[in-house]
This record gives C-alpha cells, sequence and structure tokens, in this order.
C-alpha cells in the first residue's frame, strides 16, 4: 500500500506540472526537499525551489505536457521515465525562442517520506533538446552580393548498415526537423542502399552539419564545396581569350567587367586579370 501511495504522490506531481497548478506542488515536497540536477544546480532549498524550475519550464513552453512513460516504485523510491513536449516560446537553454514544437525525455528518480518528495535526481537529454533548437533556428542568410553555399555529398553505408535503418532514420529526422527539405536541392539513392550523393544548399557549414550528421554512425561521407556554373560569363570569357590569342586590340569596359563576375570574385580591376583567370578556370594540373 505504501508503495501505491508513492506511486500516487508522483503520479500528482506529474499532472499538476502538465496543469500548471504550482499552487498544487507545495503539498507533494517536504520542507527541506533537495533536488540534484546538473542542469539546475543552484535551485532554492523546499517546494520554492521546484516551482522556480517549471515556471521557467512553462515560460519557455507554456504549453508543456509531462507525461510518464514509465514508472517503477519500491522502498520509499520512485522512479519515473518520462518525455515533455511543448513549443519553443520562450528563451530556455540561452536558445531565444523558435516558436516550433520540441520534445525531449529523461529519467528522474525520486525519494519519498512522510507522503511528501524529500529528493529526487534528474538526467534529461539536453543534448537532444539543443540540436533540435538548432534545426528550428532560423537559419542566418548570406550576406547580401554573396552567393549560397552549394555541397556535393556522396555517401557510402557501413558495413552493417540496411536499408530499414536508414529510412527509419530519415522518418525521424523529418519529425525532428533536421532534415530541411528546402535546403536539399537533389539526391540519389539514400534508402536504396550502398551508395549516393546528396547535393544541398546552404548559408553557413554549420547548416550542412545540421543535415549530415545525424546520419553519421550509419554512412560515411564524402563532401565537396562546388559552385554554379556560370555559363554565359564562361563563354564570353572564352571569346575574349581567343580575340585577344589572335592579337587583336580590346579594352575591358565596365559593363564588360559586370559581365565577367569580376567583382562577385572579389576583383575590381582588370589588372587583376591573372588572378580572375585562375578563379574562373582553374588549372586543372596538380
Amino acid at each position: 500500500m505504501l508503495q501505491q501511495d508513492d506511486a500516487a504522490i508522483v503520479r500528482r506531481l506529474y499532472a499538476a506540472v502538465s496543469e500548471g497548478q504550482l499552487d498544487a506542488l507545495d503539498a507533494l515536497f517536504a520542507p527541506d526537499y533537495v533536488r540534484h540536477d546538473p542542469d539546475s544546480p543552484s535551485l532554492p532549498v523546499g517546494p520554492a525551489g521546484f516551482r522556480q524550475l517549471i515556471a521557467a519550464y512553462r515560460t519557455a513552453f507554456p504549453d508543456l505536457q509531462v507525461t510518464i512513460d514509465d514508472l517503477i516504485a519500491g522502498d520509499g523510491k520512485v522512479v519515473v521515465r518520462w518525455t515533455a513536449r511543448g513549443t519553443h516560446r520562450g528563451e530556455f537553454l540561452s536558445q531565444p525562442p523558435t516558436g516550433a514544437p520540441v520534445s525531449f525525455s529523461g529519467i528522474s528518480i525520486y525519494r519519498l517520506a512522510g507522503g511528501r518528495i524529500v529528493e529526487d535526481w534528474v538526467s534529461r537529454d539536453t543534448h537532444g533538446l539543443r540540436r533540435q533548437f538548432a534545426a528550428r533556428a532560423r537559419p542566418a542568410r548570406a550576406a547580401p552580393g554573396r552567393h549560397r553555399l552549394r555541397w556535393y555529398c556522396r555517401f557510402t553505408w557501413y558495413p552493417g548498415t540496411t536499408a530499414q535503418r536508414v529510412r527509419e532514420r530519415v522518418v525521424q529526422q523529418h519529425a525532428a526537423g533536421t532534415n530541411r527539405p528546402e535546403q536539399i536541392v537533389d539526391w540519389y539513392n539514400l534508402v536504396g542502399g550502398g551508395a549516393g550523393f546528396l547535393v544541398i544548399e546552404t548559408d553557413t557549414p554549420h547548416d550542412l552539419n545540421v543535415i549530415l550528421e545525424p546520419y553519421m554512425d550509419l554512412m560515411a561521407w564524402d563532401v565537396h564545396a562546388i559552385a554554379r556554373l556560370p555559363y554565359d560569363r564562361v563563354v564570353a570569357r572564352l571569346e575574349q581569350d581567343q580575340a585577344h590569342a589572335r592579337g587583336e586590340e580590346w579594352r575591358l569596359a565596365e559593363e564588360d567587367l559586370r559581365l565577367v563576375g569580376a567583382e562577385e570574385f572579389g576583383f575590381s580591376t582588370w589588372a587583376d586579370n591573372e588572378a580572375l583567370d585562375a578563379s574562373l578556370f582553374p588549372d586543372p594540373t596538380p
């Protein structure tokens, strides 16, 4: 019966947290309650400390819901495996609000005496929560005048990787928001088996890492930065080079400089002709 009583107290705790009933918490905790939480090491002793913690959570996630996935009670302790879900509306873990739904899980151990919670220990998936924040944060846009980065990402499955595992991971990361389909320009054979490639366009290298990192335990990546071919400019440059090779006299007008894209590549005068050549027509020899 005592075990059932302890379990009932903990279930009341989770109901109060999900319903935002902070005033109901005082009756559940002993006056000298102590929390062992690596993410909140300086909470006050007693019910006030727990109220402060939950108030911070509900400020960051106003619709916070915490569900009990598993509960074991015995010897004056209750162990709970739980999952928290909510919409990120306020700053949390130094991350500005993203406005996106997130979820994270953890395990808590409660010690009870006299019908109240005296002490607890908690471990939660803070790393996974941070990854969700990073995936859902508004990506930093490229500076004006700069092109987005484009990447050719060839992958090879590790021995033991199966199509089922890859398909499950794709679905998981889609739900977590890290696949960023709007940035995947093209792909080949990701879930088909063996090897293939993705073409991804991002504003920063960090954005690329957010997409690829969740799959690094399943496949090896060979990543190369690529650029769009400025076809019209390249042809114009080839025509000018042919004219120059025939000994024809010509000068580069301002509109020609824009056509060849000198400013785009960081060159402002035709005196930098060799450097421009190197950027448009890199030497293929090692």
